[in-house]
């Protein structure tokens, strides 16, 4: 599933990482936010998963408003503050960050199409010690410096190894194609993507949200379902390419009805939307 969605999981810390961890005028909070964009552009499915201590004062809105535009529709989650210990190996409670965010991909990780206890994940963080001394999936920063392009190489590298699809920077001044171009080239042009939320209001109830639809790309998809629904609703909206089946899309489709979706992948205009909201007060 993980290598046909493409989706995976970078579980990022803020100090040492995004910045360096003791700051001065030239070095300034998010001084290395930079880096961490041409990241996201490197792999177009990467999503972030807040595991800093950031998280424990601040709501998911209020950190996604941390990061550039560019990022932003991507930060999906924050790891769980405190993980019950009979629901992680033994082997891994004295290590409080990979005990994190083991339990969120355990526990969440299928809401973004990505089966729970995948290996589709990495760690940015600077701080070895809440880690595993053999965890593969960490990439430790220099916390007097912060994230650098060799942090970067070196992520992308280790992350195809675990199934993330890494593309080549584009040249500059690379000629433009339209889609017609790229088609007759052999590249993608439009294709099904999902995009889906499930939102959470107090004292309201729940409603999911799911739209399915041809697009050239994934802000296109997001944004059609911004246009179906509400922009409000794209804060925490997973996004695939595919007809994806999650706890979201078998609350809003049978299985007969996503089946009938794949197959008009090639043939036509496909735009399904669906949304239920159950009352709980």
């Amino acid at each position: 599933m993980t290598k046909d969605q493409g989706h995976f999981i970078l579980f990022l810390d803020f100090d040492g990482v995004l910045h360096p961890a003791q700051l001065d005028p030239e070095r300034p909070l998010f001084c290395r936010m930079g880096s961490l964009e041409h990241l996201m552009q490197r792999i177009p499915g990467l999503r972030i998963v807040v595991s800093s201590s950031w998280r424990e004062t601040r709501s998911l809105k209020a950190l996604r408003e941390l990061f550039p535009a560019s990022v932003r529709n991507r930060v999906i989650g924050r790891t769980p503050v405190q993980v019950p210990v009979e629901l992680l190996p033994t082997r891994l409670w004295s290590y409080v960050r990979e005990a994190e965010c083991t339990a969120w991909m355990r526990r969440r990780s299928h809401l973004v199409g990505v089966p729970p206890g995948s290996d589709a994940w990495m760690a940015l963080d600077d701080e070895s010690w809440r880690f595993s001394p053999d965890c593969a999936h960490l990439v430790l920063t220099d916390g007097r410096v912060g994230l650098t392009d060799e942090a970067v190489e070196e992520l992308i590298g280790r992350a195809a190894v675990f199934g993330a699809r890494p593309i080549e920077p584009r040249r500059t001044g690379a000629p433009h194609r339209t889609n017609r171009e790229a088609e007759m080239h052999g590249e993608p042009g439009q294709c099904l993507w999902t995009v889906w939320a499930d939102y959470f209001a107090t004292g309201e109830g729940r409603t999911f949200f799911g739209h399915i639809s041809h697009a050239r790309n994934e802000d296109e998809a997001r944004t059609q379902f911004a246009r179906a629904f509400d922009p409000f609703f794209l804060q925490g909206a997973g996004s695939s390419k595919g007809v994806v089946r999650n706890e979201v899309t078998h609350q809003l489709w049978s299985e007969q009805a996503l089946k009938w979706l794949e197959s008009l992948e090639r043939r036509g205009n496909v735009e399904a939307t669906s949304r239920i909201h159950i009352n709980l007060s």
